[in-house]
């Protein structure tokens, strides 16, 4: 699906980009001609959007994968210095990825509340002093 080139030339890191909205978001970058870099953990993920935005890719878009994962400060710094070293700047940083767990308070371990917490809190203040 080709909607124009709005994002011809522009530089962007998605996070959370392997599902849902962040592979939409990349998807959608990609084929208005953005050169997009999807990261996630999830690498079967990565590989697939991946897979997916160039496929429809358009207006000189493309798109790469990085398996990083957002609470990690060295993670971060790696990702957003490798990709302004291979696109000479950074446009845009897309903050999606997160965690969401549908269980009780009394039933969530404090391991995964702690997961959450530097998932969806750590990792966007990492990824925007970074980026």
């Amino acid at each position: 699906m080709r909607f124009g080139n709005r994002f011809a030339d522009t530089k962007v890191i998605v996070t959370g980009g392997a599902t849902g909205i962040g592979r939409a978001v990349v998807t959608l970058l990609a084929a208005e001609g953005a050169t997009v870099l999807a990261v996630d953990v999830n690498e079967a993920g990565l590989a697939e959007c991946v897979g997916i935005a160039n496929a429809s890719a358009g207006y000189g878009g493309s798109a790469g994968q990085a398996i990083a994962s957002v609470s990690s400060e060295r993670d971060v710094k790696r990702v957003v210095a490798d990709f302004v070293a291979a696109q000479a700047r950074l446009d845009s940083l897309i903050n999606l990825a997160g965690i969401l767990r549908a269980t009780r308070t009394t039933e969530t371990t404090l391991e995964q509340f702690m997961q959450v917490i530097n998932v969806n809190l750590v990792g966007t203040f990492l990824c925007c002093g970074r980026g």
